[in-house]
């Protein structure tokens, strides 16, 4: 992380970001920091990178994933327990998605600023149809803001 400052730079000129986040990790620590939670330090990077000088002008995709774990942990851990605004019904799947889902976009907009383009998607990565579904739609946002510095293959359906 401290070593970011020193090659941010070399990304000025992309048209757009995808950000991965294991939305399955609102209630685990970092490996490498027991006292800091997955989601807040995910939280932490996004912010500095909607707010960084090299991306202004960039688009970015945030693909909140690991859906599929997500929906099987709320049962047992409330959302609230590690990210006390949570002021939903514990145990609602979807509320839980779409205040993730709120905290990013909130923190993508930029202070007396026009908004910019964030896209935000709910995925499980061994889905494929779904990720294709979600990859043609970020192709097809790359192509349109020509010239993109990421292409993505289709992902195949023996994968």
């Amino acid at each position: 992380k401290s070593e970011r400052r020193k090659w941010i730079h070399c990304f000025q000129d992309v048209t757009s970001i995808l950000f991965l986040v294991s939305l399955s990790g609102y209630n685990q620590c970092l490996i490498e920091d027991e006292d800091m939670n997955q989601m807040q330090d995910a939280m932490t990077i996004w912010d500095s990178i909607c707010h960084s000088q090299w991306f202004k002008q960039t688009s970015i995709i945030v693909c909140l994933n690991k859906d599929d774990l997500f929906q099987l942990k709320i049962p047992h851990s409330n959302i609230k327990n590690f990210h006390p605004d949570f002021d939903s019904e514990a145990k609602d799947v979807c509320a839980g998605r779409n205040y993730f889902r709120k905290c990013f976009a909130s923190l993508a907009q930029k202070v007396n600023q026009k908004e910019r383009e964030i896209y935000i998607h709910i995925t499980t990565a061994t889905d494929t149809a779904m990720l294709r579904v979600v990859m043609a739609a970020v192709e097809g946002m790359c192509e349109s803001e020509m010239p993109c510095l990421m292409k993505f293959d289709h992902v195949s359906s023996t994968e």
